[in-house]
């Protein structure tokens, strides 16, 4: 009889002849070589047992008995990367990449993480272009993942593919998610803090222009209408903070007032030593020394 790794020829002459590639015989005096399983190959003749067919590497698969090798897994998936233990059962198929994964060469063991700032919804990815970026509004700081998150309020993002949002500045806010911009705050509201997801209004007293990131009282020779500030008028005057403006009374005059501009009437003087308030003046006139005095 033939010995192991051999078989008895069939025309039953006195030679033997070898197993091949692919195939391998563990009794004595047998006329056929026995098929490696599915998931294994041996590329040499005459084996003598099961253990001799090796199992496919990582990258690689076998879904075919009696092969000399195995075959590249394809693009968009990935061969078992497994123990020894449950290798056999894994190396039958390959694996296609998972949700937030790719790959793009051929016998690979595993996938590649979809990079952050992108992401893959469908298992099966066989490029980095199947990753998609995120949209605006979007972020994802994690590689592999399946979805992009939105931006939270108080952030916006105008860019795709980014890994972040950026937050509103001061004198800015965002109410609402998966923004792409911020907005400014409106004339006399304010905000001092970035991130911000509404505005405050001003305090009694006080003004602020659009994207203010703070309120302030009137200057001097100014005071308080419909929460604007407002130059005081001929013959009036005021201080910084005050929110109505003070009539100079006979005997004062405004001074710092421009007559251009009509702006800056601070204080109501006395009159000069040596003169007197007229009578007859009234007070829009008590512009000047000369006219009030």
């Amino acid at each position: 009889n033939c010995p192991e790794g051999y078989i008895n020829r069939a025309d039953k002459s006195k030679s033997c002849e070898q197993c091949t590639v692919g195939k391998y015989q563990n009794d004595p005096g047998q006329v056929l070589c026995k098929d490696c399983p599915t998931g294994t190959f041996i590329d040499t003749k005459g084996a003598t047992a099961e253990k001799n067919c090796s199992f496919c590497d990582a990258g690689f698969y076998q879904d075919e008995k009696g092969s000399l090798d195995c075959k590249d897994c394809a693009k968009g998936k990935s061969g078992a990367n497994s123990t020894e233990k449950n290798r056999k059962l894994e190396t039958t198929a390959c694996d296609s990449c998972g949700t937030g994964q790719y790959m793009e060469k051929e016998g690979q063991a595993s996938c590649t993480s979809c990079p952050a700032g992108r992401f893959r919804n469908e298992p099966g990815a066989s490029s980095l272009e199947d990753c998609t970026e995120c949209v605006a509004g979007q972020f994802q700081a994690e590689a592999g993942t399946n979805e992009c998150n939105d931006c939270p309020a108080g952030f916006k993002q105008d860019d795709t593919g980014t890994t972040y949002c950026m937050p509103c500045f001061g004198g800015e806010y965002q109410n609402e998610t998966s923004s792409t911009s911020c907005s400014k705050c409106e004339a006399n509201t304010f905000s001092d803090e970035s991130n911000s997801t509404q505005c405050t209004i001003c305090p009694n007293g006080t003004s602020s222009g659009a994207g203010a990131t703070f309120c302030a009282a009137c200057a001097a020779g100014m005071y308080m209408e419909d929460s604007t500030c407002k130059s005081c008028p001929a013959g009036y005057a005021s201080i910084y903070g005050q929110t109505v403006c003070e009539p100079c009374t006979r005997g004062k005059y405004a001074t710092g007032y421009d007559a251009t501009s009509k702006e800056k009437a601070t204080e109501c003087a006395l009159c000069l030593a040596g003169k007197y308030g007229h009578n007859s003046a009234v007070i829009a006139n008590r512009l000047t020394v000369d006219l009030a005095c």
